[in-house]
């Protein structure tokens, strides 16, 4: 993405790729501070620039950590990601060593988030970032010995690369046509959700006053419209 991009779809930002030009210096578990994660290393088109990357979509600081440059974000509402995925994202950037960030910070999507770096000892100027898609902000110690989320997802089922000039790191990129909006239908099921119900629900209770059912499912319990509301 490039400085001040912004892509909002059917009342819904798109989660871009913050960097304007990628070269990946180091894959998910492709080196002993990766192994177990889904990181990713990118610096820009010359090795060595501290170049300046970009808020992917409105975010909100959780948790810094100056040693290493490392900030942790969260989307501020649910964004759209590359893998058609509707919800939370939060994810960690580390290395910037002009990093100014603080808990409560809001970024607008599309304004500076921070710059690469080399703090915490990093080799060679470049951002790292991992990210999740969900609301969880615990950070732990995997079998490697490395930090992470505890479900973290590879970076390309989260971001949108256009306006993203790919230099090193061929993958299954995605794009915003790759991910066409129509009617929107939300994967998490929270108020004003829309949501595609497949397969057959025993009702637990009925809210005839409202024209609701309670019905489980993947083990959780939640409250459906069901108009005109009928026992089968």
């Amino acid at each position: 993405m490039y400085k001040g991009e912004k892509s909002i779809r059917a009342g819904i930002e798109d989660f871009m790729c913050p960097f304007t030009d990628m070269y990946l210096t180091c894959a998910p578990n492709e080196s002993k501070y990766h192994m177990g994660t889904m990181a990713i290393d990118v610096r820009g088109v010359e090795p060595g620039v501290r170049y300046a990357y970009y808020a992917p979509a409105t975010v909100k600081c959780i948790k810094t950590y100056s040693e290493s440059g490392q900030v942790m974000w969260q989307t501020v509402n649910n964004v759209r990601c590359s893998n058609g995925y509707i919800g939370k994202v939060t994810f960690m950037t580390c290395h910037d060593d002009t990093m100014d960030a603080y808990p409560g910070l809001v970024v607008p999507q599309g304004n500076q988030l921070g710059n690469m770096g080399t703090k915490g000892n990093a080799t060679g100027v470049h951002c790292h970032i991992e990210c999740s898609q969900s609301s969880d902000t615990s950070w732990i110690k995997n079998s490697y010995g490395n930090w992470c989320f505890k479900t973290e997802v590879d970076p390309e089922n989260v971001f949108f690369m256009d306006n993203t000039n790919i230099i090193n790191g061929l993958g299954a990129w995605k794009y915003l046509k790759d991910v066409p909006v129509g009617e929107v239908v939300d994967q998490i099921l929270h108020t004003g959700s829309k949501v595609k119900l497949t397969g057959v629900y025993t009702v637990k209770d009925i809210n005839v006053k409202d024209n609701t059912a309670l019905i489980t499912i993947e083990g959780k319990d939640y409250w459906i419209s069901a108009t005109p509301l009928e026992e089968v």
